[in-house]
This record gives C-alpha cells, sequence and structure tokens, in this order.
C-alpha cells in the first residue's frame, strides 16, 4: 500500500491485514513504513498474507497487489517498485478512466503495460458519502482489495466484509451496510 499522510494508508493496511487474519484465518505479516506523521508525507504498508507459517519481515520485492488511497501516489513514490507481472493496482480517484491515466507518468504507463497490470479505480470518497460512511473509506478499500486481488474467493470475501461491516455499521442501518 502506497500514499502520503492524510490518506489514512496506514489505517487500512492494518485494518486489511487484520480482516484477513480474524475472517479469513490467514497468516500475516505487516510493516507500516513511515517517518513523519505529517499529512503530505509519504507512507506505505506491506503486508504479507498466507495459508501458512511467514518467514520473512520487511519490504516486499515481488509484490502481487499495490493499493492506494492516494491518486496521485507517483507523486512520492513509485508504486510499481517490486510488482509481479501480470500484478493488480486498485487506486482511489474520481477520474475517469482515460484522465487516470493521462496522470500516470510514462514510466509508470510503460512499466503497466510491460508487465501486464490490471488498474482498477474506485471513487471509495464518494462511495462512503454515498452510504452514510463519510469520509470512511478503509471497509471500501477492503472490499476492493478482497474482491479483486484473489486471496480469497470473490463471493467468500464479499461476504466476510460485510460481516465485518456489519458489526461496525449496523446500528446505521442495512441500507449502510448494503
Amino acid at each position: 500500500m502506497h500514499s502520503v499522510g492524510g490518506w489514512v494508508a496506514i489505517t487500512t493496511g492494518k485494518n486489511l491485514a487484520m480482516t484477513a487474519f480474524e475472517l479469513a484465518g490467514l497468516q500475516i505479516q505487516a510493516n507500516p513504513k513511515y517517518g513523519s506523521e505529517k499529512k503530505g508525507q509519504p507512507t506505505s504498508f506491506y503486508a504479507t498474507l498466507a495459508r501458512g507459517k511467514i518467514q520473512l519481515n520487511g519490504e516486499l520485492q515481488h509484490v502481487d497487489v499495490v493499493l492506494s488511497p492516494d491518486p496521485n501516489v507517483y507523486r512520492s513514490t513509485d508504486p510499481l517498485a517490486g510488482m509481479k507481472e501480470g500484478g493488480v493496482i486498485i487506486i482511489q480517484s474520481d477520474l475517469s478512466p482515460e484522465d487516470l491515466w493521462d496522470s500516470f507518468p510514462a514510466a509508470g504507463q510503460e512499466k503497466i503495460r510491460e508487465k501486464k497490470l490490471k488498474v482498477y479505480a474506485i471513487d471509495a470518497y464518494r462511495v462512503a458519502a454515498d452510504t452514510g460512511m463519510g469520509a470512511r473509506i478503509n471497509s471500501i478499500m477492503q472490499t476492493c482489495f478482497f474482491a479483486i486481488s484473489g486471496v480469497l474467493p470473490r463471493d467468500e470475501a464479499i461476504g466476510k466484509i460485510k460481516e465485518a461491516i456489519e458489526k461496525t455499521y449496523g446500528k446505521k442501518g442495512a441500507e449502510v451496510v448494503r
């Protein structure tokens, strides 16, 4: 997960890792990386999710999925560093697909084509606002991650996230949970 302070990347990463552990029974190794917690400073969150024991600890060099709540992630880092061929990028953005593509630097566009990466964009802030969650995009970004990443079968992943959302937002009503 790559972002800058203020885009809830570390919180989303922690929530995602705990969801993988609690709901999917996966082993996790999670490492937030941030120096200053000042808004706008680069942050990264590395997580390894596995069905068996995890023996590595640190920054990942072979990445299957990058999740970024920051649509301007290229301004602070190379979010594609270490990406494996056929990997997935999930990015929060309110831009059209064409404008989002144009916002990526030429080197990023080339790497996406070269490695045959899949790019998914979601306007998580709009979804959060439309569903009564305010600006809380954590659950939305997590749902996208589990639905797209293949860590769990899609229907199972969405079902488990729904259970977690029901627990957290159930008091706000069935429409918010939906």
